[in-house]
C-alpha cells in the first residue's frame, strides 16, 4: 500500500515542481516590429487590428494614450517587459509612439540600428 500511494503521488508532485520552475506572462505578445506605425496618420483602428486590443487606455497632458504590454516573469530568470505607448492627434490618428523592450532578441535589433 505504501508504494502504491508514493507511485500515485508522484505526478502530483511533478506537476508542483514544474510549476515552480515556469514562468508566467501578463498581457498579450505582440510583434516589436513597429515602424510601421506612421506619425499624423496611422489610426486607432490599424493599431488595434494589427497589434489587438489596447492593454492600457489613459490621457498624457490631455493627449489619448493607448498602451500595449507583455511581460514575462520567472523565479530563475531576469524579468523581461515590453511596452509600446500611443498618443493619438484629436483626429484619432498618431501624434508620437515610444516602443522600449528588455527582451534580449529586441535589444540585439534595436542596439544594431
Amino acid at each position: 500500500m505504501h508504494s502504491r500511494m508514493s507511485i500515485l503521488s508522484l505526478p502530483v508532485i511533478a506537476l508542483f515542481v514544474s510549476n515552480l520552475t515556469g514562468c508566467a506572462s501578463v498581457g498579450n505578445d505582440f510583434s516589436s516590429e513597429v515602424t510601421w506605425i506612421a506619425r499624423d496618420k496611422t489610426t486607432k483602428n490599424e493599431l488595434e487590428s494589427r497589434l489587438g486590443a489596447p492593454f492600457q487606455v489613459g490621457y498624457d497632458s490631455g493627449q489619448l494614450t493607448w498602451s500595449w504590454g507583455f511581460y514575462r516573469y520567472s523565479l530563475f530568470r531576469p524579468a523581461r517587459a515590453k511596452d509600446l505607448l500611443v498618443r493619438f492627434n484629436s483626429n484619432g490618428t498618431v501624434s508620437s509612439y515610444s516602443f522600449s523592450s528588455s527582451f534580449d532578441e529586441d535589444i540585439q535589433n534595436l542596439k544594431n540600428k
